[in-house]
């Protein structure tokens, strides 16, 4: 169990490197690669090392980013909750995974608005947010196909595996 949490550490620390780095904003929006791949692990694993990688990852993010600190290891770890728990729901259905993966992302970033406006940085007044939300939850959809693979890959043992059941030894590819 110790390979997991190490694996599962290097995508979350791979992650963050990539989205404070490569990603472009276009339109005021990008894929968030770090919530992905909190969401795999959610997907994947137990549910404790979600919640740990998200909140890893989410802090990490805030430290390099430009929002207050906390804010995104707030809403990356309760995204990473709801995946460990979205993963029974989803089970043998590729069509219910697909729109989880939307609605965690959709859900994550409102979240992301709500708290902070509650913070005091104003997300709700920008008059592109919805634009916003919806563009960043088409990109991570898109990259999901590339990212959850990887994931489960790298936090499972370096197997493919099939939907076949919960548990922290499955994975969803």
């Amino acid at each position: 169990m110790r390979r997991h949490r190490i694996r599962a550490l290097i995508a979350v620390l791979i992650a963050v490197i990539l989205q404070t780095t490569v990603f472009p904003r276009p339109f005021g929006a990008s894929p968030n690669l770090v919530m992905l791949v909190a969401i795999g692990i959610g997907l994947y694993m137990d549910p404790e090392l979600a919640v740990v990688s998200g909140f890893v990852g989410g802090f990490l993010n805030d430290l390099l980013g430009n929002t207050i600190l906390g804010l995104w290891a707030l809403v990356i770890t309760v995204v990473a909750y709801g995946a460990s728990q979205y993963r029974r729901q989803a089970e043998g259905n590729l069509i219910r995974m697909i729109l989880g993966i939307f609605a965690l992302t959709i859900a994550g970033q409102i979240l992301f608005g709500i708290v902070g406006t509650l913070f005091g940085q104003g997300f709700l007044a920008d008059t592109s947010l919805v634009i916003g939300v919806l563009l960043t939850g088409v990109l991570s959809l898109m990259l999901a196909v590339l990212v959850l693979p990887l994931v489960s890959r790298l936090v499972a043992g370096g197997r493919w595996f099939a939907l076949v059941g919960p548990g922290p030894e499955r994975a969803i590819w």
